[in-house]
């Protein structure tokens, strides 16, 4: 309902070859809601993000994130979401 950062990430191991003006996040350790969202990419995960604004979870806003698992196609992907938690 605010304003939000969205970054595009990659997992890596070493931080400290990483070309010059990227930026590195850890996602910090937590308690986090996992969702398993099925289909077209753009649809699926629009979808969900729009349930999710009627869901009584207890969230703490603080870093929520997305995992594209490989493999799949836009039409019939596989998609993480984790949503933070008090």
């Amino acid at each position: 309902m605010g304003e939000y950062d969205v970054m595009v990430c990659c997992e890596v191991e070493d931080t400290t070859s990483l070309p010059e003006n990227t930026d590195s996040e850890i996602i910090p350790s937590g308690k986090y809601a996992k969702f398993i969202v099925h289909g077209h990419v753009q649809k699926a995960v629009a979808e969900f993000w729009m349930k999710l604004w009627s869901m009584n979870l207890d969230r703490k806003f603080t870093c929520d994130f997305e995992e594209y698992q490989p493999g799949g196609d836009m039409e019939n992907a596989e998609i993480h979401i984790y949503i933070s938690l008090k």
